[in-house]
């Protein structure tokens, strides 16, 4: 993410008509809207297309990034 030049890095889905499922980056409307956001969260948005550019609006964050949860250290001390 590049909020100062309003950029976002989104793995996306296959947009039909428009282009396959791939990682790319996108112009975003308000900064704002990114300013929250984590690697690896989920998010909605509109792409808007004007003069064959793309840009997002409307970015919401639709589920946060699994967080990894720290396997328990085992106690030597105690059996099996």
């Amino acid at each position: 993410m590049d909020l100062p030049n309003k950029v976002i890095r989104v793995k996306h889905q296959d947009i039909p008509g428009l282009m396959p499922a791939m990682t790319m980056s996108f112009l975003v409307a308000n900064a704002r809207e990114i300013e929250d956001l984590q690697p690896g969260d989920t998010i909605t948005a509109e792409i808007v297309i004007s003069e064959s550019k793309g840009r997002l609006e409307k970015i919401g964050r639709a589920k946060k990034a699994d967080q990894e949860i720290a396997a328990p250290v085992a106690d030597p001390h105690r059996e099996p």
